[in-house]
């Protein structure tokens, strides 16, 4: 098989791909699409500023970012999925109970075994998506996944893809 052929059967299923891959990922086959006044909301009291800065370059993304999927048509063809979608609310970002809140600089210049970038991400069929972890610099990754799932038409960000489960950890540990 030549590689062009081989690569236009493989193309479709390296469109969805995240990355890096996360440690464990269920996604379903639900039309979801973010609301018009979708916002990211901060769970946690005295955020550090530069967590507040990701947050406002995330919500910069998905208002402007244009990433159509990758099949002909681009997203024209998901457009009677999209007008029928429910609408994802926000994204709650929050840090486990009684854990000591350090910027993401501050978690990034810890030892390489001491770092914590753990995360899980639940995003339902509709409502309020949750970004849970232990360190800021969980958060900052767990963000980073979130921007990546979202296609756009039109100017509407959505997926095909809801509900969806994300926990992630790193693959290698020092």
């Amino acid at each position: 098989m030549s590689l062009s052929v081989l690569a236009v059967f493989l193309l479709p299923a390296l469109a969805k791909a995240l990355w890096p891959i996360p440690r464990s990922m269920s996604t379903g086959n639900a039309t979801l699409k973010l609301h018009s006044n979708f916002a990211i909301k901060v769970d946690i009291p005295n955020a550090p500023k530069d967590l507040l800065e990701a947050v406002s370059r995330t919500s910069d993304h998905l208002k402007t970012g244009r990433f159509e999927r990758l099949v002909v048509g681009r997203g024209s063809v998901d457009a009677p999925l999209v007008a029928d979608a429910s609408e994802l609310l926000s994204l709650v970002l929050s840090v486990s109970e009684g854990l000591p809140i350090k910027s993401i600089a501050q978690e990034t210049t810890k030892r390489i075994d001491e770092k914590n970038e753990s995360y899980t991400l639940t995003i339902p069929q509709k409502g309020e998506a949750v970004l849970k972890a232990n360190t800021t610099l969980g958060l900052f990754r767990g963000l980073a996944t979130f921007e990546q799932i979202w296609y756009d038409h039109a100017g509407t960000k959505y997926t095909l893809d809801a509900p969806m489960e994300i926990a992630d950890t790193p693959a290698f540990v020092g």
